[in-house]
């Protein structure tokens, strides 16, 4: 018996810019986004000892989805979090929702996208905001 794996690109590779800003880009053509939470944030908790949703903005009206290259597109964490643990600071990170072949100028829930994942950014510290 013969045993192959078989590794999948990842299609992003999100980068940290600095204390709650990253970068998202396309490692291969292009991926796409949704306009609104395309890009979410955790905090790790020390109490539940584990990563929460840090709440985002709401959003507005469908928006066709983002179309993100190899430039990329940035992103950073905007929502006041709550007051920062001994020692005066956060953990965070990043987590990128992207799809491919969706259709263009189309809401992304209507795009028809195809392999839709997550992605988790590396960790940052930043201070309380």
């Amino acid at each position: 018996m013969i045993l192959t794996s078989l590794a999948w690109a990842e299609p992003i590779k999100i980068e940290a810019e600095g204390p709650g800003v990253v970068r998202v880009r396309a490692t291969e053509g292009l991926v796409f986004m949704p306009a609104c939470g395309g890009v979410s944030w955790e905090r790790f908790d020390l109490a539940a000892k584990r990563f929460l949703p840090v709440p985002g903005l709401p959003c507005g009206p469908l928006k066709p989805a983002i179309r993100v290259g190899p430039e990329g597109i940035q992103a950073t964490l905007k929502a006041a979090l709550p007051p920062a643990p001994d020692g005066g600071v956060h953990v965070v990170r990043a987590i990128a929702i992207v799809a491919r072949n969706c259709r263009e100028n189309t809401p992304f829930p209507l795009a028809a996208c195809e392999a839709i994942s997550h992605h988790v950014g590396p960790n940052q510290v930043v201070h309380g905001r």
